[in-house]
């Protein structure tokens, strides 16, 4: 497990990628039946106007869960491990910097046979406590000379 925690602490210390990240990008539109963004959709504009309440910024995390089979073609045991991996990126970057695989970061690596022995609940446990806590109390980061509060919501 990577902690997601201090992996946004990092991404927000790089000054080209905190400016877009906690830059609010709302854009009137004049066709308001077109969603554009995830940021156009009625239930993430009810989340924004009960944050905006309060002076800290928000982060919108989108994660992903891949299988992977990785084989070693050498020696006498052939054997496929099967591994579940769990992704993360932050929606706050523009649509054409977000796909990019360098703003996609792993946050859990798991082989599969764990999964099935212990259980996903039990494996994603430390990234749900991890998110929980962004969500509630958030990361305090300074910038710009500044400590400012930043919460992440899923």
């Amino acid at each position: 497990y990577v902690p997601i925690g201090k992996v946004i602490k990092n991404l927000l210390q790089v000054p080209e990628l905190s400016k877009h990240l906690l830059q609010e990008t709302e854009q009137e539109t004049t066709e308001p039946q077109i969603l554009r963004c995830f940021r156009d959709g009625k239930a993430i504009k009810e989340v924004q106007t009960g944050i905006h309440n309060e002076p800290v910024h928000m982060l919108h995390i989108l994660l992903y869960t891949d299988e992977l089979g990785i084989t070693n073609p050498l020696g006498a045991k052939q054997k496929r491990h099967k591994l579940l991996v769990v992704y993360f990126s932050v929606l706050n970057l523009h649509p054409r910097y977000r796909s990019e695989l360098k703003n996609i970061h792993l946050t859990l690596m798991a082989k599969y046979q764990d999964v099935e022995r212990e259980g996903l609940d039990k494996l994603l446990q430390p990234l749900l406590h991890d998110l929980n806590e962004l969500n509630n109390n958030g990361l305090q980061v300074q910038m710009q000379g500044s400590i400012v509060t930043v919460k992440a919501a899923v």
